[in-house]
């Protein structure tokens, strides 16, 4: 059975509980969502759905926070067991291949064909269209926040050091943060967040070299990685190198808090740099009380970069719902395609506008004058060409992959394992978690 496999893969972290439902207006069918944004970003969430509630009188599009992206996934687990699964899911970019062989969704792309609402791939994004549709090029689920990583720096620490503009290489960015830290204006240069999706998944498609084998995994469930054996050995050995020197830190010593406390440094003013998801920049502005700006993610100086790999979600139907739920799911996601919706949950998030329209508008109406860091993620996405490693991962029960990274790193941060022994480690784990797949789902693909 489907769920024995996708139990038995297993989804790290998270809770089960199952939140109760919200009374809806007795007059409208109700459409669960469950998703895993909060904070600003889950306010401006909540709006898009009180707007297409507004825009129509038949459906009552009702969102239910779960927690982050692992804890919103284990609940849907449970719920499905249970029956009492939602008619939508978020989940991020990482469990694409999991979700297309689980059996459980319906593919959205044939939804949207029943019920006639018209999507041209060809007006999204490039790297938004990779991401979510199978090998046929059909959608598996309905883009919906999309991001990337972008460097975020501290004009006040580079104005105070003298410097004039943020580095566009790694090399550039060691001597920026020792002249910061020779000048006195700061004593942390880079606050990262060492997560496999900022510093492997990002470092590695930025510059066209392999994560995994059958380009990413795109060419089949055989994959094995290969990150060990890359440039990315040089890349943790150069960050080990800066922890150890005071020139950058990771923010706090267990790994789940990484993210969060590499973001309280840099928005509390403490860093110079920070790279993290362009989504974060509603945050940034709530929060920040420097000047500060965004630009691309730095290269290495012999490299050329080519284009950084999506984040984010997008938006998957369950099975087991009646036609009427998914005309209305059709309904919301025709919703979505719409330029002026997507603008505005742009401006309202940081998250990017998946569509070539509406990033025209954006354009058209001025925004990146007055917001010009907001187009960098755009931009970054949409350099380059596609290249054998230019896609995003998809390899099976990533999630527990990631893991099998992060803890290796957290005995490399701490100082109890070489650089290459752990990340040897982290391959040999992550490529069992890769066989066990495989072994699930032969023959689906």
């Amino acid at each position: 059975m489907w769920i024995r496999g996708w139990l038995l893969a297993g989804v790290v972290g998270g809770g089960l509980a199952l939140a109760p439902a919200a009374a809806a207006r007795a007059d409208r069918l109700v459409l669960d969502w469950w998703h895993a944004l909060s904070g600003e970003l889950g306010a401006a969430l909540e709006k898009v759905a009180e707007r297409f509630n507004a825009s129509q009188d038949r459906y009552e599009l009702k969102p239910v926070n779960k927690g982050n992206y692992v804890a919103t996934l284990n609940a849907a687990i449970a719920a499905w067991r249970a029956k009492e699964h939602p008619l939508i899911l978020m989940n991020n970019e990482s469990g694409v291949l999991t979700m297309m062989l689980s059996g459980a969704i319906v593919p959205v792309h044939d939804v949207l064909d029943k019920y006639k609402v018209e999507v041209k791939l060809e007006q999204y994004l490039r790297p938004v269209v990779q991401t979510y549709t199978d090998r046929n090029g059909r959608l598996l689920a309905m883009p919906f926040n999309s991001s990337t990583p972008i460097l975020f720096y501290n004009k006040d620490i580079l104005d105070a050091a003298g410097i004039a503009a943020p580095p566009k290489t790694w090399q550039e960015m060691e001597e920026q943060i020792r002249t910061i830290r020779t000048k006195g204006a700061a004593d942390c240069g880079y606050s990262f967040a060492a997560g496999p999706w900022q510093e492997l998944e990002n470092y590695s498609v930025w510059h066209d070299i392999p994560v995994a084998t059958k380009r990413n995994g795109f060419d089949g469930l055989d994959a094995v990685l290969v990150y060990n054996k890359t440039r990315f050995v040089q890349h943790v050995e150069r960050l080990k190198r800066w922890v150890d020197e005071g020139l950058a830190t990771f923010g706090a010593a267990a790994a789940h808090t990484w993210a969060s406390a590499a973001r309280s440094n840099f928005i509390e003013g403490r860093c110079a740099f920070w790279i993290d998801s362009t989504a974060w920049h509603s945050t940034v502005e709530a929060g920040a009380k420097m000047k500060w700006g965004a630009s691309f993610l730095p290269h290495e100086a012999d490299l050329k970069p080519n284009h950084s790999m999506i984040g984010g979600a997008a938006l998957y139907l369950f099975k087991g719902f009646s036609d009427a739920h998914y005309e209305g799911a059709a309904a919301f996601f025709r919703f979505l395609t719409d330029p002026e919706v997507q603008l505005d949950w742009h401006k309202a998030t940081g998250y990017v506008p998946i569509t070539v329209a509406a990033w025209e508008l954006a354009k058209k109406q001025g925004y990146y004058e007055t917001h010009p860091t907001r187009g960098i993620a755009v931009e970054q996405l949409l350099m380059g060409e596609e290249r054998e490693n230019s896609r995003t991962i998809r390899l099976g029960n990533y999630e527990n992959v990631r893991k099998a990274l992060t803890d290796q790193l957290e005995l490399v941060w701490a100082g109890k394992k070489g650089v290459k022994e752990a990340l040897d480690q982290a391959v040999e784990d992550g490529n069992a978690i890769l066989r066990r797949f495989e072994q699930q789902n032969k023959g689906k693909i």
